[in-house]
């Protein structure tokens, strides 16, 4: 059997346990509370994906560490999304196994901006540990997954470009030279297509005010017959409709983060009161629970 390989090189030996340690992070740092879920002791699983070592956690066996796709970094999350980019944590590290990671790890801000997480680190040990966790709670591994998918950020995920004023009233601005640029064209223009105009004029034959309406209508139609200017007044058209489509769904957006924060919480607090009032009528539910429990 061939040895596994990431970037190349093959990896020989590798940590059996890893421990993400950190100070927790606060709801206002982070897009979601799940976040500090990830801290905690990791045990190295049998699985390999996308070619490299996977990492179980010991007290919740539904949070894994593994090696996103195409080996560009390495992401803690919801093991039913394992070997995708869609994570709770993550780092741009190649890196061929976890222990040799020195990128920073990231997270979602509330505002879905990826920030780094410098007091998140990864320490590792190649020899067997005490493995002294403490269950604080229990529940099923379906809970935990749909947990997991209803909490899961996507790193491929493009955030809402929130563009500057500025970079609006540059290309603005820009647009208005390159109008500019097609004047000089545009008024030779008009003055073939009135030149009969001008002629009638001298000939008496219209008076003032008719000359104007007659200058008027040939710059219109000179104008509307610049097919490089008409193309840009339709693109900038199409552009400020775009602007204003997607400040639209920002402002959609930030109200339905703002409903999901809230329903969240509504339901963690169903739940606990659901699990309070099931370990009342099943209390011997807790042996045969799926939890890692150890001494």
């Amino acid at each position: 059997q061939s040895l596994p390989t990431k970037n190349g090189e093959v990896w020989l030996t590798m940590s059996e346990w890893i421990a993400l340690v950190g100070e927790p992070l606060s709801r206002m740092d982070c897009f979601d509370g799940m976040v500090n879920e990830c801290i905690g002791v990791y045990k190295r699983h049998s699985e390999t994906v996308n070619n490299c070592p996977t990492y179980l956690h010991v007290k919740n066996h539904d949070l894994m560490l593994w090696s996103t796709q195409d080996n560009l970094g390495w992401a803690f999350g919801p093991a039913s999304l394992k070997g995708t980019s869609a994570a709770y944590i993550a780092v741009h590290d190649k890196a061929v196994e976890p222990a040799n990671i020195k990128g920073t790890w990231m997270v979602w801000s509330k505002d879905l901006q990826l920030v780094g997480a410098p007091q998140l680190q990864l320490l590792h040990n190649q020899c067997s540990m005490d493995n002294g966790v403490v269950v604080v709670d229990e529940c099923t591994r379906e809970q935990r997954d749909a947990a997991g998918r209803k909490h899961a950020i996507d790193l491929n995920f493009e955030t809402p470009r929130k563009r500057a004023r500025p970079s609006a009233c540059e290309l603005e601005m820009r647009v208005a030279k390159a109008r500019s640029a097609c004047h000089a064209k545009i008024d030779a223009h008009a003055r073939e297509l009135g030149q009969r105009a001008m002629e009638d004029f001298w000939e008496d034959k219209i008076d003032a005010n008719e000359l104007d309406q007659r200058k008027k209508e040939a710059r219109e139609t000179a104008t509307a017959e610049h097919t490089s200017l008409n193309q840009l007044d339709q693109a900038f058209a199409v552009f400020n409709e775009a602007v204003a489509s997607r400040v639209k769904a920002e402002q959609q957006l930030d109200i339905a983060m703002g409903e999901v924060d809230t329903t969240v919480t509504a339901e963690e607090a169903a739940e606990k009161a659901v699990e309070s009032l099931i370990r009342k009528l099943l209390p011997k539910a807790a042996e045969s629970s799926d939890v890692v429990k150890t001494e």
